[in-house]
Order: C-alpha cells, then structure tokens, then sequence
C-alpha cells in the first residue's frame, strides 16, 4: 500500500470507528493499520477520544419536549398574543391606506407644458445659439475681414 493509501484512511478513522465504513472499506483499513505503526497510534488516538466522550443523560429528550411545552404555554399568554398576526394586519391597513390616498389625490403630473415663446429668456437663448455651440461670432470681425469672408463665400 501507498504512501497516499495510508494517509487517506488516517482521515477516515472517525467514520472507522464510528462503524459508518463499508465492510470493504473496514477490511482496507484493517489490513493498512497492519502495514502503518503510525496509523494504529492514531487509531488508538481515536478509540481513546470516543471512549471517553460523556453520554447524554438518558432523559435528555423527555426535559427538552416538556421545557418546549411549556415555552408554547406561557407564549400564548403573554402581553401579545399572536403578534405576528398584529403586525401582518398593520402591514395590510397601511399598504391600502395608501393606495386611497394615492388614488384618491388624482393624477400628479401635470398636463402638456405650454412654452412661453415671447419669453425674454428663451428669445436670448435663440439669439446665442450660435456662440453657445461654437459657432462663428461675426461681430467681432471688421469690415475687411466681412468683405473677405463674402468674397470666400462667392456673394
């Protein structure tokens, strides 16, 4: 057996001696603890662990049912009684409150939105279209350089 072999069972050795092993896979393990020193220590290792885990007081199940009982007893008397109901139902009264008032406030966006068109500000802004998008200024130049321009353009 492999190196490898031998340190693969070293991890199953709980399962081993849990008895959670195939019968194959025991007899594997049997005949690789024959082979390894090392692995019959950590066996041994192992069996000595789960000998002296405690066991549970045998009427463990019997306390944890009755203290259970007794925690559903003394919830259904409390201050609130089915809270989660409380808080659903409150859930509900604001999610159709809501939904009234929105309905009831008729419709939040305006109609068609009239544009003033002899508004001073939006004339200015038609005016300064062409210095706002880099277009050409023509009142910054002279009279030489306006005669030029028409002669370049053929007017």
């Amino acid at each position: 057996m492999s190196e490898f072999e031998l340190g693969t069972w070293s991890g199953r050795l709980p399962e081993w001696s849990n008895e959670e092993l195939s019968e194959r896979e025991s007899a594997e393990l049997e005949r690789a603890l024959e082979l390894d020193a090392g692995l019959r220590e950590e066996a041994e290792l192992v069996r000595r662990v789960r000998a002296s885990r405690p066991e549970p007081p045998a009427d463990l199940a019997t306390r944890i049912n009755a203290r259970l009982a007794s925690e559903r007893r003394s919830r259904g008397r409390g201050w609130m009684p089915g809270g989660w109901r409380l808080s659903t139902a409150a859930v509900i009264v604001l999610a159709i409150g809501t939904s009234v008032i929105w309905r009831n406030q008729g419709p939040s966006v305006p109609g068609p939105i009239a544009l003033d068109l002899f508004d001073p500000v939006a004339e200015s802004w038609l005016l300064d279209d062409g210095v706002i998008a880099g277009g050409a200024v023509l009142e910054d130049l002279s009279d030489e350089q306006l005669t030029s321009l028409l002669d370049d353009l053929g007017v």
